[in-house]
């Protein structure tokens, strides 16, 4: 049997394969690679956030609070930019 003909005869089989795996991908792969990416970048802003002059000058709980309501904030700022929120 040639592909062609095994294409023809089970084209909505294929089909069907084709429209589950492009849902897959779209709602469940690309959101996780994108929060995954965001979670990243929001770590590496809260980094360079929490090295700032202004921060230093606080005290260490204040400074961890700062940076952790920093990074939430850039989280979800990454997200919304992406399409996820």
């Amino acid at each position: 049997m040639k592909l062609k003909d095994i294409i023809s005869t089970n084209k909505w089989f294929i089909l069907a394969v084709i429209l589950i795996v492009g849902w897959f991908y779209w709602f469940q792969l690309r959101p996780s690679f994108i929060k995954q990416n965001c979670q990243e970048y929001a770590r590496e802003m809260g980094n360079t956030y929490f090295s700032l002059e202004f921060v230093q000058k606080e005290e260490p709980l204040k400074r961890s609070q700062l940076q952790a309501e920093y990074m939430e904030q850039t989280y979800s700022r990454c997200l919304h930019d992406k399409g996820i929120e």
